[in-house]
C-alpha cells in the first residue's frame, strides 16, 4: 500500500530532531510522500532546508490565520511573493503550494484575517499555485473569497462541515482533506459528507502532530496515523480498499504535481 500525507508539520519539534529515522519508519508503513505547510515567515527558511534534505517532502509557504501576532502583513506578503519569484524557477525548491492560509473565526480580527487570506490567494493565483486552506467556522467566507480569487486548485484542510459545504468547495476545483475527524463517531455531519463525496474529491492528511486519533493525547499525532484514517475511510465508502488507495494517491498528485509528479511516478513503478 502507498500513502501520501498532504498536510503534516514535520518541522515541529516533535519530529525535527529524529526526522530521518521517522521517515524511514513511516516508509515501512507505506507512507511515501508528504506536504509540509508553513505557519509563519520565520519557518520558510527551515522548510526549504527540510525539502532540500528530504526529497519525499514538499513544502507550502504562507501565513497561518492562527498566528496573526507573528505576521507583519504587508512586509510578509511582499517577502512571500519575492521568494516565490526567486525560487519557483528551481524544481529543487520543493515549493508546491501557498499555505497554510485561511480563516479561523474562533479567533478575533476577522477583518484582518480576511484581508490577509485574500492577499495570499492573489499571490497564489499570480504564481499558478494551489493553496492549502485552514477554514474553521468560516466556510461561507472562505468559499466566497476563493471563488473570486482566480485560484482553481487546492485542499480544504481538516474539513469539518456538511456535504453541501464540501460540495461547494469541490465545485471550485478543490479537494477535501480527510483526517482524524472522521475517526470520531460524534462527527456525524462530517462523516456523512466524506462518505457521500466523489472519491476524486478526497485526499488524506494527518495535520500531525496537532490532530490526534481518538484516545490519543492532543498534539501526539503522526503520519503513521494515516493507516488508521484510511481504514476508517474504507469502512465508510462503497469502493474497494484498493480503489480508494489508488484514487487518494492520484488525487494528491493532481493537486501537488508541480514538483513531485516525476518522483511519485518513480515510486509507483
Amino acid at each position: 500500500m502507498a500513502f501520501f500525507d498532504t498536510h503534516c508539520h514535520l518541522d515541529f519539534v516533535q519530529f525535527a530532531d529524529r526526522l530521518k529515522q521517522h521517515l524511514s519508519d513511516w516508509r515501512r508503513l507505506g507512507i511515501e510522500r508528504y506536504v509540509v505547510p508553513a505557519v509563519d515567515r520565520d519557518s520558510w527558511v527551515s522548510l526549504q532546508a527540510l525539502a532540500a534534505d528530504h526529497e519525499v517532502c514538499s513544502i507550502a509557504l504562507g501565513l497561518h490565520p492562527c498566528f496573526l501576532s507573528r505576521h507583519a502583513d504587508e512586509d510578509d506578503l511582499q517577502a512571500l511573493d519575492a521568494l516565490l519569484v526567486s525560487r519557483l524557477a528551481f524544481e529543487e525548491s520543493g515549493i508546491v503550494a501557498v499555505g497554510e492560509i485561511g480563516l479561523d473565526y474562533r479567533l478575533d480580527e476577522a477583518a484582518r484575517q480576511c484581508a490577509l487570506f485574500e492577499a495570499q490567494l492573489s499571490v497564489a493565483a499570480q504564481h499558478n499555485l494551489p493553496v492549502i486552506v485552514h477554514s474553521v467556522r468560516a466556510h461561507a467566507d472562505v468559499y466566497r473569497l476563493i471563488k473570486r480569487s482566480g485560484v482553481s486548485s487546492g485542499v480544504i484542510h481538516a474539513f469539518a462541515g456538511s456535504y453541501e459545504q464540501a460540495a461547494q468547495f469541490v465545485s471550485l476545483g478543490f479537494k477535501i482533506g480527510v483526517g482524524s475527524t472522521i475517526c470520531f463517531e460524534r462527527a456525524v455531519k462530517t462523516r456523512k459528507a466524506i462518505a457521500k463525496l466523489p472519491l476524486a474529491a478526497l485526499v488524506l492528511e494527518t495535520d500531525s502532530p496537532d490532530m490526534a486519533l481518538p484516545n490519543q493525547k492532543k498534539g501526539s499525532g503522526s503520519p503513521a496515523d494515516l493507516r488508521h484514517i484510511f481504514a476508517v475511510l474504507c469502512a465508510m465508502r462503497a469502493e474497494s480498499a484498493a480503489e480508494i488507495e489508488l484514487a487518494l494517491y492520484a488525487n494528491s498528485k493532481q493537486v501537488f504535481q508541480r514538483k513531485i509528479n516525476s518522483e511519485i511516478k518513480a515510486t509507483r513503478v
